[in-house]
């Protein structure tokens, strides 16, 4: 889970002038996960729940979103990442396979009525 100070930790930041800032990020960076994700909560909870290496690479992705947001805040425009793409990618596509088989065990559960 990302907080305020492991945010802190990977941007190198030791003050708290920029606390209310990087906590705007973090939540920006929720948001952005769960409209950019389906079904993105049922993943999450998934990846704790198997111990899943998708528990990391979600934090790693928030992580690396606000990094972007914080360095590049005062520029009007912003070099393409590349890792956060395919990270964004990889995380759609088990959204997605995941929603197909929470319809399918639905499929299921109404036939068996």
């Amino acid at each position: 889970m990302i907080t305020l100070d492991s945010v802190k930790t990977y941007l190198r930041i030791d003050g708290d002038a920029e606390d209310n800032m990087l906590r705007d990020y973090i939540k920006s960076a929720d948001i952005y996960m769960h409209t950019s994700i389906e079904c993105f909560d049922e993943l999450q909870q998934k990846a704790i729940q198997e111990n899943s290496n998708l528990v990391s690479l979600i934090d790693l992705c928030k992580m690396m979103l606000i990094a972007e947001w914080y360095e590049f805040r005062t520029q009007q425009s912003r070099p393409d990442n590349s890792a956060i793409s395919y990270m964004m990618t990889k995380l759609q596509t088990q959204g997605m396979l995941l929603a197909k088989e929470i319809e399918l065990q639905k499929e299921a559960e109404n036939n068996e009525d």
